[in-house]
């Protein structure tokens, strides 16, 4: 009988093992903290989300709440736009009526009492706003300190408001009423009032 010795292995290097823990804890690390970052910029993502569809929520029940109040200041602000042929802009707030003309200059007046009733009478919106280039449409801006400002827009002709949301770089939500449109959130405001 043969006895056939077999050969003895080499002793493992410990440096090795070492390396190869390293290498695992290392790379479990790096996974985690990128699910971390991940999960940080998703809910701040989600937040922004929900807050955007609340605000949105909120411009279309302002709306409901008293939609004669909204026509009233809508068609007001279409009285100020015919008695300012040169404006190019015009804002209307609870305490100012600004117009700005062609050469992008711009004058304020206070507002009247009537123009402050008028004001009451459509809860939230902040400014009502008039540009010549929007052809006759009259916006209702609701901002919000943390959120996108969301715009509520008449169109006396009733156009396609959803093409006139993406051309204007606004998230577009849905028709109200006829002629009444929630055009959605802007993240950017300087980019809408850009010409």
């Amino acid at each position: 009988m043969a006895s056939s010795k077999e050969a003895p292995l080499p002793p493992r290097s410990t440096g090795r093992r070492v390396l190869i823990v390293v290498g695992v804890v290392l790379l479990s690390g790096l996974a985690a903290t990128a699910l971390g970052i991940g999960f940080i910029f998703w809910s701040i993502w989600s937040f922004q989300e929900a807050g955007d569809a609340k605000n949105v929520d909120k411009v279309e029940e302002s709306f409901l709440a008293n939609p004669e109040g909204f026509q009233s200041a809508a068609a007001y602000m279409a009285q100020l736009a015919d008695l300012e042929r040169s404006a190019t802009r015009i804002s209307w707030t609870s305490v100012s009526v600004c117009v700005t003309d062609e050469s992008a200059t711009e004058t304020c007046r206070d507002t009247t009492s009537d123009e402050e009733a008028s004001q009451v009478a459509i809860p939230g919106a902040d400014v009502v706003l008039w540009y010549a280039r929007d052809e006759g449409r009259v916006l209702f801006a609701f901002k919000d300190d943390e959120l996108d400002t969301v715009f509520l827009m008449f169109d006396p002709q009733a156009r396609d408001a959803e093409a006139f949301a993406k051309v204007r770089g606004l998230s577009w939500e849905r028709n109200l009423a006829d002629g009444w449109s929630n055009l959605g959130s802007i993240s950017d405001i300087e980019k809408y009032e850009a010409p």
